[in-house]
């Protein structure tokens, strides 16, 4: 049996830089972008500045459809579709995938948005306006929960550090399908609410000099019918 959910919520945060033209790219949403973005770029100057971003996606779960009160055992994947990869280098991307710790706001803006939108999740808050929003926890955090500041602003999301996953990417155009099991458990158990994955490269690549590109996923705005899906599998 598959039981398949599709991303009723979904936004990129875009790290920026410290740059003056890029000022409020920290702080911008983009919840109605037709695409997630995965990426760290290295500028080509002298204080190589590294450009980030991070994917926050999440699916409505019914476990009155599956189980609930224990762990899942079954399997789970995270699906996303492939749009366009670019700006590699000969490094080989890994993913990780962990569970989102707090509650965020989706918001109703797109990156390219002249002014920008900067209302809702970017990568400074969580929810909430510019500098008056909630901003993701960067300091001090609960058992079992963490961050990671960029290498130009904090923030960037908060995750549970118990349950994580880690994707290799193999092929420059495939899809990815990442083994999401241990993390649909710890839901399904109620170990932790269901708010959502955060996708982002490693932390050990996103801290490293070199560059890995781009890469960018249909989101569940998408025109096309390859939205985000998560897939919950079991033998019946």
């Amino acid at each position: 049996m598959i039981y398949s959910v599709f991303a009723t919520l979904d936004t990129t945060l875009y790290e920026g830089t410290s740059g003056t033209a890029d000022a409020f790219m920290k702080y911008t949403n983009t919840g109605n972008d037709e695409i997630l973005e995965v990426r760290k770029i290295v500028s080509s100057s002298t204080t190589a500045a590294t450009y980030l971003s991070r994917a926050l996606v999440y699916f409505p779960i019914d476990w009155g459809n599956i189980n609930s009160g224990t762990a899942w055992t079954g399997a789970a994947y995270l699906n996303l579709h492939t749009t366009e990869i670019s700006q590699l280098d000969d490094s080989t991307p890994k993913f990780n995938v962990r569970p989102i710790a707090t509650s965020w706001t989706e918001g109703r803006g797109r990156e390219n948005n002249k002014p920008q939108t900067l209302k809702g999740a970017s990568w400074v808050n969580r929810s909430g306006e510019h500098t008056t929003g909630t901003a993701w926890q960067t300091s001090g955090y609960a058992a079992n929960t963490s961050g990671s500041n960029g290498s130009e602003h904090d923030g960037g999301g908060t995750w549970n550090t118990t349950h994580h996953s880690d994707y290799s990417l193999t092929d420059s155009t495939e899809d990815l399908r990442i083994a999401v099991k241990d993390i649909v458990g710890a839901w399904s158990s109620s170990t932790y609410d269901n708010r959502g994955f955060i996708v982002s490269l490693t932390q050990s690549q996103e801290q490293d000099t070199n560059r890995y590109g781009s890469f960018k996923f249909f989101s569940r705005n998408t025109h096309t019918i390859y939205p985000p899906r998560l897939e919950i599998c079991w033998d019946d």
